[in-house]
C-alpha cells in the first residue's frame, strides 16, 4: 500500500496514487471521488452491451473495446483505463443507467447509480452534451422556472430512493449535471432528504431567484449539505443564484476551458484551492447579473429562441458542427436571420450591443477599483501554496 501522499496534476494523476486503497471508514469517499463520480454520468454506457448491473470492471472491458470517438472527450477513454486498474473502483457495481436526448422538446437528460460500501449510493447527473438541443436547454433556464432534465432529475431520485429504501445517498453532477443534482435534492421531500450525504456540484450554474424560494425545501440542514466547487475562472458557475458553500478551484487553463474537470488540480485526497475568481470571471458574472436584471424573462425567452432557430435553419446537429463549420454555412445563417420577424431581429441587435456595451463598461469599472496586483506566479507554475495534505 502507497503510504506517502504526493501532488498529482490532475484526476487521472489522483486514481494512480490512491487506486490501490479501497473506499473504508480509514479512506472514506472525498471530493476527488465525487468529481470522478460526476463523471461516470458521461460515459458511453448507451454504447455498450448494458447489462442491469455492471462493474467499474465489467463496464470498462467493454468500453475500452469500442471505436474511441464514442466517448464524449478523450480524457473520458483515459479515465476507463486507469479505472480498470484501481482497486479502489474496479469492484464498485453501477444501475439504473438513463440517457434521453430529445429534440422535439428540447430535453437532454442521462444519469447513472454508483454502489458503494456501507449500504450507500451515488447518483450522477449528466451534463450538457455536445448537441445543440443540450445546450438550448441549458439557455432555457434564464427564462424557464424549471427545465425537463430538472424535473427528470428529481424524478430519478425519488425512483432510486424508493428503489433503494435502506441506503444513504450521495449526488453528484459536472455543469448542467451539478444544477440538477442541486436541484433534486432540494425539491426532495424531508424525509428523503434526511437520507441525503451530500450534494456536489461541480461548475454548475444555479437559478432564477424568484424560482428558488418558492420550490425548494431550504431547510439549514439541507443547504449544509450543498457545496459547490467553481474553478477560479468560471463562467458557468457564476449564472444565476447559488445556494450551498462554495470552493473555487485552481484550473490550469484558461478562460471557458476551466470548465473541464480534468485540468482542475488535484493534491492527495483534494482539489487544490485558488485564492479567489479571477478577473475574467468576476467580470462576467457582473456583466450577466446586469443583462439578466434588464431583461424580462419574455425578452430573453425570444432571444434564446430565435437565436437557436436560425442556427437550427442551418442543420448544425452539435456544437462541434458549429464550430468547424459556421464559415461554410455562413450563408445560410444569414438568410435565416433575415427571415426572421423585424422586431425579433432588432431585439438580437439590441441584446449583442448591450452585452458588449456592458463588458466594456463593466471592465473599466472593475479595474478601476483594483490595486496592481502583486506578482505570484513564477513560470506559468501553479501560484498556490500546497496545501497540508490529510485523509
Amino acid at each position: 500500500m502507497k503510504s506517502q501522499q504526493r501532488f498529482s496534476e490532475d484526476v487521472l494523476d489522483y486514481i494512480k496514487w490512491r487506486g490501490d486503497i479501497k473506499i473504508s471508514p480509514e479512506y472514506p469517499i472525498n471530493e476527488v471521488d465525487y468529481l470522478i463520480f460526476a463523471r461516470f454520468s458521461y460515459l458511453p454506457f448507451n454504447q455498450i452491451a448494458l447489462a442491469p448491473r455492471e462493474s467499474v470492471k465489467s463496464f470498462s472491458e467493454k468500453m475500452l473495446s469500442i471505436r474511441r470517438n464514442a466517448f464524449n472527450q478523450p480524457n473520458d477513454r483515459s479515465l476507463v483505463e486507469a479505472l480498470s486498474k484501481s482497486e479502489r473502483f474496479l469492484k464498485i457495481i453501477t444501475t439504473d443507467y438513463v440517457n434521453h436526448n430529445d429534440r422535439k422538446v428540447e430535453n437532454q437528460f442521462g444519469a447513472v447509480t454508483i454502489h458503494l460500501p456501507n449500504n450507500e449510493l451515488c447518483i450522477s447527473y449528466i451534463g450538457t452534451d455536445a448537441t445543440l438541443v443540450g445546450w438550448k436547454e441549458d439557455f432555457n433556464m434564464t427564462f424557464m422556472p424549471t427545465i425537463p432534465a430538472q424535473e427528470q432529475a428529481a424524478d430519478y431520485l425519488d425512483r432510486i430512493a424508493s428503489k433503494y429504501p435502506s441506503h444513504k445517498i450521495r449526488i453528484c453532477g459536472h455543469s448542467k449535471g451539478g444544477n440538477i443534482a442541486v436541484f433534486a435534492a432540494l425539491s426532495a421531500n424531508t424525509e428523503l432528504q434526511k437520507r441525503i450525504i451530500d450534494v456536489v456540484n461541480f461548475d454548475g450554474p444555479g437559478f432564477i431567484p424568484d424560482f428558488v424560494n418558492v420550490k425548494f425545501h431550504r431547510s439549514a440542514e439541507m443547504l449544509s449539505k450543498v457545496h459547490n466547487f467553481i474553478p477560479q475562472g468560471s463562467m458557468i458557475g457564476r449564472l444565476l443564484q447559488q445556494d450551498g458553500d462554495r470552493v473555487v478551484a485552481y484550473s490550469r487553463e484558461e478562460g471557458l476551458f476551466q470548465h473541464d474537470i480534468y485540468s482542475w488540480q488535484i493534491e492527495g485526497p483534494k482539489i487544490v484551492r485558488a485564492a479567489k475568481t479571477d478577473d475574467s470571471s468576476e467580470i462576467f458574472n457582473s456583466t450577466i447579473i446586469d443583462l439578466l436584471k434588464s431583461r424580462s424573462l419574455e425578452e430573453r425567452k425570444t432571444f434564446v429562441n430565435t437565436v437557436y432557430d436560425i442556427v437550427c435553419a442551418a442543420d448544425f446537429s452539435s456544437m462541434d458542427n458549429l464550430r468547424n463549420n459556421w464559415l461554410k454555412k455562413l450563408p445560410t445563417l444569414i438568410k435565416s436571420y433575415r427571415e426572421v420577424k423585424p422586431e425579433d431581429r432588432e431585439l438580437i441587435v439590441s441584446v449583442v450591443k448591450q452585452v458588449i456595451s456592458l463588458y466594456s463598461g463593466t471592465k473599466k469599472e472593475y479595474f478601476s477599483k483594483q490595486k496592481p496586483a502583486k506578482k505570484t506566479t513564477k513560470n506559468g507554475r501553479n501560484p498556490l501554496k500546497r496545501a497540508r495534505q490529510s485523509d
